[in-house]
């Protein structure tokens, strides 16, 4: 009896996977206008100090379905700041198309290096999965940058976003800080005070 059932459950199993689309029918579903996204048109979205992204991403681009590849397009205005935040399912690849004095920096595990280098057009680097990041424009002219990722959906950790849901005995103890305090960095006081020294030397507001 148990040989019989074993013989169904593979035949079961054989039958499921010969139903199974194979990655050409796949494709097929897809028009030729679909293998083409706009940029210049594409959904933006907003992150940190004058940052904004367009990204072609699983949800925004469903062609990339298990091609293990995405990539974003980001403008940062003058003294603008990328928030630190992290990719879980992928390595990032960024290259600068314009700008200057761009400052890009992570942080790796255990905290045992942080590393800073500051780009101009025509540089790239790379931000490994997983680790927190970031990117701050010290130029006073807008910066843009590439970023190529190695996976479809690369997901986003936003740290002040998430640190900040937090309890708020926690992270008094964290940051040994009382509660006014982290009520003012809730509030975003803390990065605009980041970009302060930047927007007067650059003469803004």
């Amino acid at each position: 009896m148990m040989k019989i059932v074993s013989v169904v459950a593979v035949l079961a199993g054989l039958a499921l996977a010969g139903s199974s689309l194979t990655e050409l029918e796949k494709r097929q579903e897809f028009s030729e206008k679909d293998f083409v996204f706009d940029f210049s048109e594409g959904p933006m979205q907003q992150n940190g100090i004058g940052t904004t992204l367009i990204p072609a991403f699983l949800n925004t681009f469903p062609v990339l379905k298990k091609q293990g590849v995405a990539a974003a397009l980001v403008n940062i205005e003058p003294c603008g700041m990328n928030n630190p935040h992290n990719h879980p399912r992928a390595t990032e690849f960024l290259y600068l198309i314009k700008g200057s004095k761009f400052v890009v920096g992570f942080t790796e595990e255990f905290q045992t290096r942080t590393l800073i280098n500051t780009l101009k057009a025509g540089q790239g680097t790379i931000f490994p999965q997983g680790l927190p990041h970031f990117q701050i424009n010290n130029s006073c002219k807008p910066a843009q940058f590439f970023a190529a990722l190695s996976n479809e959906d690369p997901g986003a950790v936003n740290f002040p976003d998430s640190i900040y849901n937090f309890p708020d005995n926690l992270l008094q103890t964290i940051f040994r800080v009382n509660q006014p305090r982290i009520d003012r960095f809730r509030n975003d006081a803390m990065m605009r005070e980041i970009s302060r020294d930047c927007r007067r030397r650059c003469g803004l507001k």
